[in-house]
């Protein structure tokens, strides 16, 4: 069973960007590729739902503890990459930036 702790939230105040608040930045949508439990899945998902910039995401991935870091950047194509970011022992959330 998933606990809250192993994905918390960030330790500081996200940034309140875009400033225009005409403009909204759609959550960050979680796909399963692994089965993961219902609990966990739900924690996750709520997890990365605000992780809606790169930097959003180190910035969160500095706060975990043992703080995480990106292990590997995989270049599709001149301007999108799929960044790997682990999480968890044997666990990755790949970010695809365009």
């Amino acid at each position: 069973m998933a606990s809250a702790g192993l994905f918390p939230a960030p330790a500081f105040q996200l940034p309140n960007w875009p400033h225009d608040p005409h403009i909204q930045l759609m959550p960050v949508p979680l796909f399963d590729y692994t089965g993961l439990p219902a609990a966990e899945r739900q924690v996750l998902e709520k997890t990365v739902a605000d992780l809606t910039t790169l930097e959003r995401v180190l910035n969160w991935a500095r706060g975990l503890r043992p703080p995480s870091s990106v292990d590997e950047i995989l270049t599709q194509d001149e301007y999108t990459h799929d960044v790997l970011l682990p999480v968890a022992e044997g666990r990755y959330l790949n970010f695809d930036t365009t």
